[in-house]
C-alpha cells in the first residue's frame, strides 16, 4: 500500500491534478461549451428551417444534435468537477457521480459525431466519383436511416459499460457519510476492457473512413479540375475556385475529427492495456489529468461548425443573416414603434383602437368627433404599426398637452 500511495504522489498528487481539472473544465471546457451550445442550437434552427429534404440537411441536422448533447453533458460534468460542487453539502461524491451520468454519455455522443462525419464524407466521394447515381444511392429517407441507426448502434455499444456499473448509496470515509457513488458489479474487471475498446475501435474506425474517403474525394477533385480546365478554358477559373471550395471544407472536417478526436482514442487504447490506469486504478490521477485534455479537444470539435458552415456555404450564410435579421427587425418594431390603445367611450358602443405616440393635438380632435365620444383612456399598447383612418373633422378640440398616460378624459 505505501509503494502504490507513493507511485500516486510522485507521478501527479492529488492536488495538482485538482489544479489541472479546474483550469481545463471549469474555464477552458466549461466557457467552449457554453459557446457551442448555442452555436448548435442556431445550426439546428437553421437547419430544420432550411428544411430535412435533402440528404446533406438530415446529416448536418443529425450532426448538430450530437454536438448540441455532447456539449450539454460536458457542461454537466464539468459542474459535477467544480470544486464548489465538490466541496458542497450534496449527498453525492461528484467525481464518481459525473463518470457515469454525464462522463460516458458525453463519450458517447462525440463517436455518434464521428461516424455521422464518416458518413457525410461518404456520400461527398459518392458524389464524385458517380454523381448520376448518388440520388438513387444515398436517398434522404435512407440518410435518416442511417443517421438514426448510428444513435442506436452507439447506445448499444454502451450497454456493458452500464450493465456493470451504477449509482447507489455507499459509505465515503472522507465524509464520514453514506453518499451516491460509483458501483461496480463483481464482473466489471472483465468487463471494463471490453468497454474501451469497443469505444476506440469504432473511434478509430470512423478516423479511418474519414481519411480514405477524403483522400479519394481530393483525388478525384484535382482530377475532374484538371479534365475541365484542358476541355473548357472558359470556365475554368470558375470550377477550380468551386472545387477548391469543396476540397477546403473535407480537409477541415477530416482535420478538426483526427486532430480533435485522436486523443480520446489514444487514452482508450492506453486503458486497455494498462489496467491500473482507470477510474479507482493507481494511475487514477493522471488519468483524470489527461481525460480533461481530451475532453476539451472534443469540445473544440463540436463547437467550431458554425463557422465552417458559414465560411463554406452561401446558402448556409443567408439563412444565418436572415434569422438574425428578422430578431433585429423585432426588437428594433418593439423598441422604436410603440404604439397607444385609445378607448372611447361615448353614445356609441366603446371602441379600441391603435394610434401613434406621437398623436396631435388636431388629430386627437377628429378621433373624438368621429367616434362622438365623451370620453377616452390612453394606454401603451405595442402593435405591428398599423395606422387606422380616420375622419377629417376638427370639432371639440382637445389639446394634446392635456393627455395624461392611463387617465380618462
Amino acid at each position: 500500500m505505501l509503494d502504490i500511495n507513493l507511485t500516486r504522489r510522485v507521478i501527479l498528487s492529488d492536488e495538482q491534478r485538482t489544479i489541472v481539472e479546474v483550469v481545463v473544465y471549469v474555464f477552458l471546457c466549461g466557457g467552449v461549451s457554453v459557446f457551442g451550445i448555442v452555436s448548435n442550437i442556431i445550426n439546428i434552427i437553421i437547419f430544420f428551417r432550411q428544411g430535412l429534404k435533402t440528404t446533406m440537411n438530415i446529416s448536418f441536422f443529425g450532426l448538430a444534435i450530437s454536438d448540441l448533447c455532447s456539449l450539454l453533458n460536458l457542461l454537466c460534468f464539468t459542474i459535477f468537477l467544480n470544486p464548489l460542487v465538490e466541496r458542497s453539502n450534496l449527498p453525492i461524491v461528484s467525481r464518481e457521480f459525473q463518470y457515469l451520468v454525464a462522463g460516458w454519455p458525453y463519450v458517447c455522443f462525440t463517436r455518434i459525431t464521428s461516424l455521422i462525419t464518416a458518413f457525410m464524407t461518404a456520400e461527398r466521394c459518392l458524389c464524385i466519383t458517380c454523381p448520376l447515381k448518388v440520388k438513387n444511392i444515398i436517398t434522404p429517407k435512407r440518410a435518416a436511416v442511417v443517421i438514426c441507426s448510428t444513435y442506436v448502434i452507439i447506445f448499444f455499444f454502451l450497454l456493458p459499460e452500464y450493465a456493470t456499473s451504477y449509482i447507489d448509496w455507499k459509505f465515503y470515509p472522507p465524509r464520514n457519510k453514506t453518499l451516491l457513488r460509483l458501483v461496480f458489479t463483481s464482473n466489471r474487471k472483465s468487463m471494463e476492457g471490453l468497454v474501451f475498446i469497443l469505444n476506440a475501435c469504432l473511434g478509430a474506425l470512423s478516423y479511418l473512413l474519414v481519411v480514405v474517403f477524403t483522400a479519394v474525394l481530393i483525388y478525384k477533385l484535382k482530377r475532374n479540375s484538371k479534365w475541365r480546365k484542358e476541355n473548357n478554358k472558359d470556365f475554368s477559373d470558375q470550377t477550380s475556385s468551386r472545387d477548391n471550395k469543396a476540397v477546403t471544407m473535407v480537409l477541415l472536417i477530416a482535420a478538426f475529427l483526427i486532430v480533435c478526436s485522436a486523443p480520446s482514442i489514444v487514452l482508450s487504447l492506453v486503458s486497455f492495456f494498462i489496467q491500473e490506469f482507470s477510474v479507482l486504478g493507481v494511475h487514477s490521477n493522471i488519468f483524470f489529468a489527461v481525460w480533461s485534455i481530451a475532453f476539451f479537444f472534443g469540445a473544440i470539435n463540436s463547437s467550431v461548425n458554425i463557422f465552417l458552415y458559414y465560411k463554406m456555404s452561401s446558402k448556409f450564410r443567408r439563412s444565418f443573416k436572415a434569422l438574425f435579421s428578422k430578431v433585429r427587425r423585432r426588437a428594433d418594431s418593439s423598441a422604436q414603434r410603440t404604439k397607444h390603445r385609445w378607448t372611447f367611450v361615448g353614445p356609441r358602443k366603446n371602441t379600441s383602437k391603435n394610434y401613434g405616440a406621437d398623436i396631435s393635438s388636431d388629430n386627437l380632435s377628429k378621433l373624438i368627433n368621429s367616434y362622438r365620444c365623451d370620453s377616452f383612456v390612453l394606454t401603451d399598447f405595442p402593435t405591428n404599426g398599423n395606422e387606422t383612418s380616420v375622419k377629417d373633422d376638427f370639432q371639440n378640440s382637445v389639446s394634446a398637452e392635456d393627455i395624461r398616460l392611463g387617465l380618462q378624459f
